[in-house]
Formats: C-alpha cells, sequence, structure tokens
C-alpha cells in the first residue's frame, strides 16, 4: 500500500509532539525530584523558610531583576572616549593636510594636463637645517662628514644604471637608517666592499677602498656619524627600510606602469626621505598628546587595598586595553583620512603619511592580541564574575526588601 508524502508529514509531526511531551514530563518529574532534595538540605541545617524562598524565587522569575547600576569595566569605551578618539584622529588628518602634505611642491601630469602640487612648509623648513643663509653647507656638517668618513660611500658605480650621486644613498644598503643598515656597514667596512641594490633589484657588492683599523673598531659610531652628516644634505637619507623596498620589482602603478621599486624610487627623489618622515610624525604626535592626557585625566583609579594581586593586574591590564582602544579608533580614522588626501592629490604616491599607517598597522596587530589572545580569557571570566557577584547581590537586596531585611 503506498502511502502519501502527507501522511508522512502528518505522521512525523505526530511523533514530535509526543517526544516532546515526554520531556516535559522528564524535566517536571526531575524538577520535583530536585525541590525535593533541595528542601531536605534546608530541614537538615535547620532552615524552615524554604516555602518562603521558593515564592520568592518564582516572583523573581515573573518579575525579573532590574539592575539600577550598570557594570563598567575599566577596558570598556563610553561615547565621550569614542568622540575623543575621533576627534584626536581628525586633528591628525587636518594636520596631514595642512601641515604635512607631500615632500615639496611638484608638477604632475593627469589626463594630459599639468597640475602643481604645493610642498610641505615644515618639510621645507626642515631642509634649511645644515645650510647657511647662502645655501652653502654649514661648518658642523662639514666636521662631521670629515671625520666621519666611510669606504662604502660611492657615488657613482661605472656601468651601474640609476646610481648615481642623487640616488646612490637609497640603493647602498649601509646607508639605509636601520640596525639592518648598520650590519651592512660592519660588513662592508670589514670586507673593504659596498653592498648595493641595483635596478633591477638584485643584490650586487663590488670593491671599495680598505678601512684603517681605527675605522674597523669603531664601526658604529662611524655608520652613526656619517648617517647624520647626510641626513642635513640635499638629497637626505632614505626612510628606514626604503633601500630593501627597491627589492620588491613587481606591479604596475600610475601612467608609466612602474613597479614597487620603482615607486619607492620616485618617492626618495621626490623628496620622500627622513625628513619628510619626522614632518609626517606630527600627525601621530597629536594623536598621543590628545588621547594620553585624555586617558590619563579619565581612567579609572585602581585601589590595591583589600585586593587579590590577580584582580589587580587585570585592573590593570583593563585600564592598559581601554587606551589601546582608543589610539586603534585614532589611528583608523587619521588613516581614512590619509587615504582622502591621496585621492585629492590624485594619489601622487608621496601624499602617503606612512608615520600614520605604520601606527596604524601596529595598534590593529595589539588590539588583536589584547581582544582575542590568551590574556583576554583571563580577563573575560574575571568580568563574568564581577557580573554574577552583581547579580546576586541584586537578587539578595530584592529577597530582603520583599520579605523582610536579613532573611536571606
Amino acid at each position: 500500500m503506498e502511502i502519501s508524502a502527507k501522511e508522512v508529514e502528518i505522521s512525523i509531526e505526530q511523533c514530535n509532539d509526543e517526544l516532546n511531551s515526554v520531556k516535559d514530563n522528564n524535566v517536571c518529574s526531575e524538577l520535583e525530584g530536585l525541590e525535593e532534595r533541595v528542601k531536605r538540605l534546608y530541614s537538615m541545617v535547620g532552615c524552615d523558610n524554604f516555602e518562603k524562598i521558593k515564592e520568592a524565587s518564582k516572583d523573581c522569575l515573573k518579575n525579573p531583576i532590574d539592575i539600577d547600576n550598570k557594570i563598567y569595566f575599566p577596558d570598556e569605551l563610553s561615547s565621550v572616549d569614542l568622540i575623543m578618539s575621533c576627534i584626536a584622529g581628525g586633528l591628525a588628518v587636518l594636520i596631514d593636510f595642512l601641515v604635512v602634505k607631500i615632500p615639496k611642491t611638484t608638477k604632475i601630469i593627469r589626463n594630459k594636463q599639468e597640475i602643481i602640487q604645493e610642498g610641505s612648509p615644515l618639510t621645507e623648513l626642515i631642509r634649511r637645517i645644515g645650510f647657511d643663509e647662502n645655501g652653502q653647507t654649514s661648518s658642523w656638517i662639514k666636521v662631521l662628514e670629515k671625520y666621519f668618513k666611510v669606504p662604502f660611500d660611492k657615488s657613482i658605480i661605472s656601468g651601474e644604471k640609476g646610481f648615481y650621486p642623487k640616488s646612490h644613498r637609497l640603493y647602498s644598503l649601509a646607508h639605509d637608517p636601520s640596525p639592518s643598515g648598520l650590519l651592512w656597514a660592519i660588513k662592508d667596512i670589514l670586507c673593504g666592499t659596498t653592498s648595493y641594490i641595483d635596478k633591477a633589484g638584485n643584490l650586487k657588492m663590488v670593491p671599495s677602498n680598505p678601512a684603517t683599523i681605527k675605522s674597523k673598531l669603531m664601526i658604529p659610531i662611524i655608520w652613526i656619524g656619517h648617517i647624520i652628516s647626510d641626513i642635513f644634505t640635499k638629497a637626505g637619507i632614505p626612510i628606514p627600510g626604503g633601500c630593501f623596498l627597491r627589492t620588491l620589482q613587481f606591479g604596475s602603478f600610475g601612467d608609466k606602469r612602474r613597479t614597487l621599486g620603482e615607486v619607492i624610487e620616485y618617492m626618495y627623489l621626490n623628496g620622500y626621505d627622513v625628513r619628510h618622515l619626522a614632518t609626517m610624525s606630527t600627525s601621530n604626535a597629536v594623536i598621543e598628546i590628545i588621547v594620553r592626557i585624555y586617558h590619563c585625566l579619565t581612567r579609572d583609579f585602581i585601589d590595591p587595598l583589600g585586593k587579590p594581586s590577580a584582580l589587580i593586574q587585570a585592573d590593570k591590564t583593563m585600564v592598559e586595553h581601554r587606551l589601546s582602544k582608543m589610539r586603534f579608533c585614532s589611528y583608523a580614522v587619521a588613516a581614512c583620512g590619509n587615504i582622502g588626501k591621496m585621492a585629492v592629490y590624485q594619489w601622487n604616491p608621496t601624499a602617503l603619511n606612512l608615520a600614520i599607517w605604520a601606527e596604524f598597522l601596529r595598534t590593529a596587530i595589539k588590539e588583536y592580541e589584547k581582544s582575542f589572545g590568551i590574556e583576554s580569557q583571563y580577563i573575560k571570566a574575571i568580568k563574568q564574575r564581577e557580573l554574577i557577584n552583581s547579580n546576586f547581590e541584586n537578587l539578595k537586596r530584592r529577597l530582603n526588601s520583599n520579605y523582610g531585611q536579613n532573611q536571606f
């Protein structure tokens, strides 16, 4: 005999209803048994107000407890905190537009039209350091150049395309103002070589003048003095990591289809150096000053008296997390503003505020670790415990108000 699909569906529904009724009956019987056991426990300890507690519990279930004061933890951001974070980020964007701008006034071609983009007044002011009123190199720079000469400082390499006085510091690995640049300087001075990245992004080494024993013994000092003297020259020193970024010979950017490494070289030749990095950092300074001062004035005071050390440390961690959240919000606003600035500057790569983006990525990684790391699980447990304690206190207060003081 054939059974229709409708009959099968009705049968399944009937089975589900029967199963639910069985489950409900089992639950009710289990609850009754649990109630009897709890009642016996009350009797064993000499407590005869079980019925009052039972009625109070039913009443609380019908009328949920109203928590008058919500618990605020030190890592939570209020609406005022978010507003202050956005204000700090917005002021950083304003500084980025009005002060940072681009390294120097530049003419660019877009859609066969020439566009003049104004350079940063602050970067121009910094560029004057190291030069006198006549535009000549200052005497203190000449002293540095005299006493901090390095053998790897070649301004021209015969037959090497692109390696010339204006760009040689971007090519030379030992001119990178970073710990890796110092390591390459040590290697070049000890081995008598000049290490560089050629136009195609390949590592090459050529012989250089031999160094004296005195120079070999004082490499770090000589390298630092040489870098300082080069910062205050017309070409300047590339940003940290700029030398190594030239190895990224891929991509196709702009009308001229430059690779990423060629874009880095274009940026340096158009003034994107350590001096402009200092100018870009003014946006970061605005965020740090506003956010940190506001945080210091509004953060929760941690009272160590009568508290376990673990809870004190948890409170400190939550206070630090609040600051981390505010900084992340501010740098997110500033990074979005920098995207708008680049659009205004017709996607000129020198409009990129590297200082803002570097700190935004750093705060994003830090915020991810604080929100999802192992430490966050411990903080979550602390919060849950505080919520449970608060709810029990509110329940006790509710019961006492309904059935007399100190009855429960």
